[in-house]
């Protein structure tokens, strides 16, 4: 089976091929797990450790503030609750941006519900917070959590504003779901979130950005990686064209 163009890195990427070959030991042979007393667990507890250690000289940090966790969602998710545990029964005023992920969210409106006070920083229709928007939201405590804003999703691709690897396109006149179900012998790609592109309802970035439904229900989010070719996004920008001529005249 000819498989699509694959526009979709955002939402999960092929493993890198160093990234294979090492970790390929420890998927057969070291297996071990870290926390055993065993051979097996002591090999698997000292790459654990030597990962750690490199990390932390890639970023400049001490080994000991490197934290493995399972996704993004679960480090996400760590920031504002680690914070909250830390401080026991002291609430405090947590600050996010509108347009912040359903995995930073989702702890904020938690700890909200745990009588944090909680101000959502609104943005403007490109998807950026102003800096005079953070200062009236901060208070003169200064025991506040600020949690940084990813730069948002692009309507119809402002270079200045979009992620390197991404774009963020309007066909008006035809839904995303169905204009990716024309294009889906051509290109693999998705509506929203990277993690909820299955849903037909107007992503809550594009919303807060203050997108009509008109033009948010026609977007559809293109991601490139490593591995995508010129030639490549050329065949899927004629293909998303095509399936748009045709949604759009039925």
């Amino acid at each position: 089976m000819k498989l699509p163009i694959y526009l979709d890195y955002n939402a999960t990427t092929p493993v890198a091929p160093g990234v294979a070959d090492a970790m390929l030991p420890f998927l057969r042979e070291h297996f071990g797990n870290p926390s055993s007393s065993h051979p097996f667990g002591r090999l698997a507890a000292q790459a654990v450790a030597e990962a750690r250690s490199q990390v932390a000289a890639l970023i400049g940090a001490r080994a000991d503030e490197i934290v493995f966790t399972s996704c993004a969602t679960e480090s996400n998710n760590l920031a504002p609750l680690g914070v909250a545990r830390d401080l026991g029964n002291t609430k405090r005023h947590l600050v996010v941006s509108a347009i912040e992920h359903p995995a930073v969210m989702a702890p904020a409106k938690h700890l909200q519900d745990k009588d944090w006070d909680l101000t959502v920083v609104p943005v403007d229709e490109f998807g950026r917070v102003s800096p005079e928007a953070i200062a009236r939201a901060l208070r003169d405590q200064l025991h506040v959590l600020l949690i940084d804003a990813i730069p948002g999703l692009i309507l119809n691709g402002h270079p200045d504003q979009r992620l390197p690897n991404t774009l963020h396109i309007s066909f008006p006149g035809a839904s995303g779901r169905r204009l990716l179900d024309q294009a889906s012998h051509i290109v693999a790609a998705s509506l929203g979130s990277a993690c909820h592109s299955e849903h037909d309802a107007v992503s809550g970035v594009l919303a807060a950005m203050g997108a009509d439904s008109v033009r948010a229900t026609g977007a559809v989010r293109l991601s490139v990686g490593a591995m995508t070719t010129p030639d490549e996004v050329s065949r899927a920008a004629n293909g998303l064209i095509d399936a748009w001529r045709t949604v759009a005249s039925l």
